[in-house]
């Protein structure tokens, strides 16, 4: 049925079970023989579970080692097709079909069996024509090997679709693949209506899948009749996966030790894969120390890290060992820039309508090295140091070349390894956003969307320029068509032309609030300049009305003094002068301050104050003891006068104000 392998060791690490592998798997004993039961009864099974729950395994190294011992009472000569759909699952039936453990010999013969799938033969062509005839391709080429057989008894052909949720992901994109997609389905399903077929069809899928399956019209019924949900291991159910291979080998685990690792593993949802590939790390410490007969102890637990942190701890071991200085630090080498792009690249967080969890999405070569802008050999350090036996983080399907692809082997790598989940978080805010904005790009082309403005436009600006999300090295980066190209939306358009489109969008936002920005500016220089204008008009009409309200004080301190005629010594007040002086003494403060400044600036009316003193401060000054102190004041800051008779007029006052009144 298969290849002879040898079993180096107990513990197979990340990667699932083989099918040779068969002797070290324990604890799934009593599920094996129920999968057993379902496929002799329907000829299809589907072995569901979620993520980590060891569906693969069970599979493989439970029930196709069992099938030749002819628990399903059809023979012992079992061919199996073993194959993963991919974006191609007809393609990938082909190829699985033609294994020269398969069909291989009798469908095309020794010579012209494919090297490996990417090996495209005219012999693979016709195979692959042959299945898409109809749903009885599958059928009929199956028989026709077996008149091409040379044994007595027809063989059994089983075909297993490992992660047939890679059906739907690849569906998703549409057109050929959700076509092909459901060609393939009418294949698996059309044997469980020919009886005597003896063709017998295993999935397994991840559970949150299991709502997609209403895509094609007869799957759910057939999963229906034959599902097989992968329980949980028992506490003694894990503890035979524990010790029973390290037995097999001569060697043993610390039963404290036992213990410890069951209640770590007992309820995590990775719990068979973390598990796997912490016994496979301590295995390697404990043989290192003692080769004969190795013991697993508490040293060796401690040494990588325990079950929580060891998957974690491990994965860093290897990036810092692609590093000359063999560490993780800014700035990383080229060879770790590289696995920071290779992970990402293979890795995906879904949306929240499909779950929100970060998955793996297998890739080639040369996509990857597209969307990063490299080469595809740049990748080969990668790939040797995360994929070599004991490790098994990476699993490729062919020799490395640039179609070779890439795939993690589990994805409680995703959910263990802190610093992958970084990276997976951070491609997808940078493809969140280039998606949103092709989005708005969209629709402002339509005529049903607005160019961005305010946190957008700013928000926009700075994925644009790579201040959005730094680097793993703390880098900026920026965006890039080719990196755009992952995440195109129409497969009919060039790869850069949505991308350019999206960033003439933004430049076309930034634009036009630029050209809003200036145009502010200058009204508000124009409205700043009318501003001060207005505020000098103001002042200077202020001053102007301030200097003609003094104009009129002096002018009506003039017409106060004009009438008080006293030029001649002799005191002998008219009439004219009598009514000047009642016209002095009623007139305002302003105006006798005003006259009093006169009367020390004016050469007449200071010689009329000296002939009838008495009499005009008697009219400046009324009876207010108030205005006595204030004329005092006014005296103090008076403007000096070279003139004798200015210097005679401010004696004869202060002489009044201080004998008088």
């Amino acid at each position: 049925m298969s290849d002879i392998h040898e079993i180096t060791r107990p513990y197979p690490g990340l990667r699932p079970f083989e099918s040779w592998e068969g002797e070290i798997f324990f604890g799934r004993e009593e599920h094996t023989n129920r999968l057993l039961d379902i496929l002799k009864e329907r000829q299809f099974l589907a072995v569901i579970g979620p993520s980590g729950s060891g569906k693969s395994s069970l599979v493989r190294a439970g029930l196709l080692p069992i099938l030749p011992l002819g628990s399903l009472g059809t023979g012992s000569d079992w061919r199996v097709a073993l194959m993963r759909p991919g974006n191609r699952p007809i393609r990938s039936l082909t190829h699985a079909l033609l294994e020269r453990s398969t069909l291989g010999i009798e469908l095309v013969g020794e010579e012209h069996i494919p090297l490996d799938d990417r090996d495209m033969t005219s012999d693979v062509a016709l195979i692959e024509a042959d299945l898409r005839r109809g749903p009885l391709g599958l059928i009929d080429i199956v028989q026709d090997a077996r008149t091409r057989q040379t044994g007595q008894d027809a063989f059994n052909l089983l075909v297993l679709v490992d992660q047939f949720e890679e059906l739907f992901t690849y569906a998703d994109a549409g057109g050929r693949q959700a076509d092909e997609a459901e060609a393939f389905v009418n294949l698996l399903l059309a044997p469980q209506t020919v009886p005597d077929a003896q063709i017998y069809v295993v999935l397994t899928m991840r559970t949150d899948f299991l709502g997609n399956c209403v895509r094609f019209l007869e799957l759910p019924d057939a999963i229906n009749r034959a599902q097989y949900l992968t329980p949980r291991l028992t506490r003694e159910q894990i503890e035979r996966a524990i010790t029973n291979p390290a037995y097999i080998f001569d060697g043993n685990v610390e039963p404290t030790l036992v213990t410890e690792l069951i209640n770590s593993v007992s309820n995590d949802p990775d719990q068979l894969p973390i598990l796997q590939h912490a016994l496979s790390r301590m295995w390697d410490e404990a043989s290192q120390r003692q080769s004969e007969s190795p013991c697993i102890a508490w040293n060796d637990f401690s040494a990588v890290g325990g079950i929580t942190n060891a998957l974690s701890l491990h994965a860093d071991e290897i990036l810092a060992s692609l590093s000359p200085r063999n560490q993780i630090e800014p700035p990383l080498c080229p060879e770790q820039l590289a696995a920071v792009d290779l992970f990402r690249a293979i890795t995906e967080q879904r949306s929240a309508e499909t779950g929100g969890q970060a998955v793996r999405r297998p890739q080639s070569l040369v996509r990857i090295a597209q969307w990063s802008g490299r080469k595809w050999l740049d990748f080969k350090s990668v790939i040797d140091a995360y994929s070599r036996e004991g490790i098994n983080f990476l699993h490729i399907n062919t020799a490395l070349n640039e179609d070779t692809i890439v795939d993690i082997s589990h994805e409680a790598l995703i959910r263990q390894w802190q610093r992958l989940r970084d990276w997976v978080s951070q491609e997808a805010r940078l493809a969140g956003e280039y998606q949103r904005f092709r989005s708005r790009a969209e629709a402002f082309k339509n005529g049903s969307g607005a160019l961005l403005t305010g946190a957008d436009l700013a928000r926009a600006l700075e994925w644009r320029n790579g201040t959005f999300s730094k680097g793993p090295d703390n880098e900026v980066w920026q965006p890039n068509a080719n990196w755009a190209d992952r995440y195109r939306k129409n497969q009919d358009v060039p790869s850069n032309t949505e991308f350019n489109e999206v960033l003439k969008f933004i430049d076309d936002s930034h634009a036009v609030v630029l050209k809003q920005k200036r145009r502010a500016r200058i009204v508000k220089r124009a409205l700043i300049t009318l501003t001060v204008l207005s505020v000098l008009a103001t002042i200077g009409a202020f001053v102007f009305a301030y200097q003609s309200y003094h104009n009129e004080i002096k002018v009506e301190a003039v017409l106060l003094w004009t009438p008080l005629d006293f030029s001649s010594p002799i005191i002998n007040v008219t009439e004219k002068q009598a009514s000047g002086l009642r016209k002095l003494e009623l007139a305002n403060d302003f105006q006798k301050q005003a006259f009093f400044d006169q009367l020390m600036t004016d050469q007449a009316l200071a010689e009329r104050f000296i002939n009838n003193p008495e009499a005009i401060m008697t009219g400046m000054v009324g009876i207010s003891p108030t205005r006595k102190n204030e004329l005092l004041n006014r005296l103090d800051i008076a403007p000096d006068q070279d003139s004798n008779i200015f210097d005679l007029v401010r004696f004869i006052i202060m002489s009044e104000l201080d004998a008088k009144i």
